[in-house]
């Protein structure tokens, strides 16, 4: 196992941690999403499992031997799959190398001859299926498909025989399914894998230390999990119980929206002073997403944004509520200018400048319609209602009035390249009447704008994947949007496999679905689409896609992940998540940003790099708390300022309207 860019020095600073001159009980690694967080864990593993057989004088095992080592270790994590996957990760990493390096040991003569392929492979299979405690059929089928796996990889000219056997090695692990359990029991019988967002586990543990050896390492994933209310309390009862246990901790974002630093909580339970904590003298490493994009530490992935998609936002919709005031005001104080201008002969600089503040919110409105595809696709509309229009012979005035406006409303849109060069109300005005009839669901300008829309969506993604082609042969992942009074999950992930399949050339039998509630994917069923992803992919077939609501949101990392597809809106402005336990918003977002990066080899150029498709415009929001550190479209940079200057002119503006009484003299209208 290799560690990468800045993993070794955080591994030293934890031997310096727990071993140094003043050994501490306590190691933090603060690490961004893809940092290679679990590597560093197994990496401190293997030296406990060392220090550990060393002080008990074992002897080196053989490769026919029944276990490695009887090493006492606790593992905690929120959710199953993050421990299935732990296992999936002890198994390559750990174990399989660990027979790697006993069959070497026995079989040194071997090395380099033409039986030592076969050899390796036979020996380590015959292991692996004893640990697994397959019997009979089932025993047969896992040798005959790790014999599959040996050939299709023998007949690779271009690998040595080490790169074959490393290739089998990583192939074998996941065609093991759900026997990394077993294997990994067998091998490590008191290493014991814990949810500790299920009190009752940590109850039962709690009981059941005072019957085990005490733990020599304490692991805390995702840690900023393991201090909430609900879980805290057991936690540090667990660590206060195991007084002589190391604690290594992990997480990418230990800052929480109760304000509580997950890391400098468990530090305290551990025994570090306050000035140790001041200084976070506890953490081993702290690499932010920012960092490690300034380092050039990980693959950054590429941001597609969706301009159209911009209306669809809450900043859109508040902004909107807003123009539709000032659209009323506009109508209700025209003819009271007129009147004014036909009694005076022209504005007074009050009236004038009145005018102006008024036109500019609505021009803001109306450029930030431009920028959504709204004016594009109004155009376009217009056009074809003239031509068809003006081939009728009807002589209907509601015809001919039809055709007028959209003639006159056409060539407003077609002079005004910038709306402040024509503040003309009424031409804004009926632009505005013409978006209330795009954006009321079940009108024909809706249901032609919702496919135009579509239309466009379409060209953004065809010419991405023509340019990037090797997101058709990777692993994607869509993150749909939560479930809601109106959209049951199970509705929700339906409707996303269908826009997948209309987005992407995915095969049925390649696009797959996952949910933590069984109720909405059978248990059986998300364990299998879950192993399936997670295994090495064959480019040949084609792209594998998964549906996830919350899934893979945190701690679950799948190599060889190339496409994100984004589509639940997260709220900068909010201080937490209500779907996600009272989390921060923006936690959650890097948490589905990080499913897409992967820790680069030093000096390592990547030519396949992840694409995220931003359909919910989350990087408008979140991208300035990033420092920027994402390219993303100007039109969307343009459209955040429009709305910022849109909302806080209007809220200003209708800040308790409704406690006025109406305006009944031209001069009240020109003093508000």
């Amino acid at each position: 196992m290799e560690l990468r860019g800045e993993q070794p020095q955080a591994d030293k600073n934890i031997d310096e941690l727990f071993w140094g001159i003043d050994p501490k009980r306590f190691a933090g690694i603060v690490a961004t999403t893809g940092g290679g967080k679990t590597y560093i864990f197994l990496s401190q593993f293997l030296k406990f499992l060392q220090k550990y057989e060393n002080e008990k004088s074992e002897p080196e095992p053989q490769i026919e031997a029944s276990r490695i080592s009887n090493i006492p270790t606790y593992f905690f994590a929120p959710q199953n799959p993050i421990l299935d996957q732990t296992k999936d990760r002890i198994v390559e990493y750990v174990i399989l190398d660990k027979y790697l390096e006993i069959f070497n040991n026995q079989y040194m003569n071997l090395i380099g001859t033409e039986e030592y392929l076969q050899t390796a492979v036979e020996k380590i299979s015959d292991r692996l299926v004893r640990s697994s405690k397959r019997k009979g059929n089932k025993k047969e089928e896992l040798k005959k498909n790790i014999n599959d796996i040996c050939e299709s990889v023998q007949s690779n000219p271009e690998l040595s025989d080490e790169e074959k056997l490393e290739e089998i090695i990583t192939q074998i692990n996941y065609i093991i399914g759900d026997d990394t359990a077993n294997i990994t029991k067998s091998e490590f019988p008191n290493l014991l894998f814990k949810c500790y967002q299920n009190n009752d586990d940590i109850e039962k543990l709690l009981e059941e230390i005072s019957n085990q050896e005490e733990p020599v390492l304490i692991v805390i994933d995702e840690a900023h999990r393991a201090v909430t209310p609900e879980n805290g309390k057991k936690i540090e009862e667990l660590i206060r119980k195991c007084s002589n246990a190391k604690v290594l901790a992990l997480t990418a974002t230990p800052d929480r929206s109760d304000g509580i630093d997950a890391m400098a909580k468990l530090a305290q339970i551990c025994g570090y002073s306050i000035p140790e904590i001041r200084r976070e003298a506890y953490l081993a490493a702290k690499l932010t997403l920012v960092d490690a994009i300034k380092k050039d530490l990980i693959v950054k992935p590429k941001v597609v944004t969706f301009d159209l998609k911009l209306d669809e936002t809450h900043e859109y919709t508040d902004m909107k509520a807003i123009v539709e005031k000032l659209k009323k005001t506009v109508e209700e104080k025209e003819p009271s200018y007129r009147e004014y201008l036909m009694k005076h002969g022209s504005y007074s600089n009050a009236a004038l400048k009145k005018i102006r503040e008024r036109d500019s919110k609505l021009i803001d409105f109306y450029e930030a319609c431009k920028i959504t595809g709204k004016n594009e696709f109004l155009k376009e509309l217009l056009s074809e209602e003239i031509e068809e229009l003006s081939k009728t012979d009807a002589k209907d005035p509601k015809i001919q009035k039809r055709l007028k406006e959209n003639e006159s409303l056409l060539k407003y849109m077609i002079e005004t390249e910038n709306a402040s060069k024509n503040q003309s109300s009424k031409d804004l005005v009926a632009f505005f009447d013409r978006i209330d009839e795009m954006d009321r669901p079940g009108t024909e300008f809706n249901k032609k704008y919702v496919e135009w829309k579509r239309k466009k969506t379409n060209e953004i993604i065809q010419n991405t994947t023509k340019e990037h082609e090797y997101i058709l042969n990777s692993k994607g992942i869509c993150f749909t949007p939560r479930s809601n009074k109106n959209k049951s999950s199970k509705k929700i992930i339906e409707d996303y496999k269908k826009l997948m399949k209309e987005y992407f050339p995915v095969e049925d039998e390649n696009l797959l679905v996952t949910h933590s509630n069984t109720g909405v994917v059978p248990e059986k069923e998300d364990k299998k689409n879950l192993r399936r992803f997670m295994a090495p992919k064959n480019p040949k077939e084609g792209m594998l896609l998964i549906i996830a609501m919350d899934r893979f949101t945190e701690g679950i990392h799948s190599e060889g992940v190339r496409m994100l597809s984004m589509f639940r809106q997260f709220d900068e402005k909010k201080q937490k998540d209500e779907t996600e336990e009272g989390q921060d918003p923006c936690i959650t977002f890097l948490q589905q940003i990080g499913r897409g990066i992967t820790t680069k080899k030093d000096g390592e150029i990547v030519d396949d790099i992840p694409i995220i498709f931003d359909f919910a415009c989350n990087f408008m929001r979140f991208n300035p708390m990033l420092e920027n550190s994402f390219e993303i479209s100007e039109s969307q940079t343009k459209f955040k300022q429009i709305a910022e200057k849109v909302l806080v002119t209007g809220e200003k503006q209708f800040r308790n309207r409704k406690t006025k009484q109406k305006f009944k003299s031209i001069r009240r209208i020109i003093k508000e």
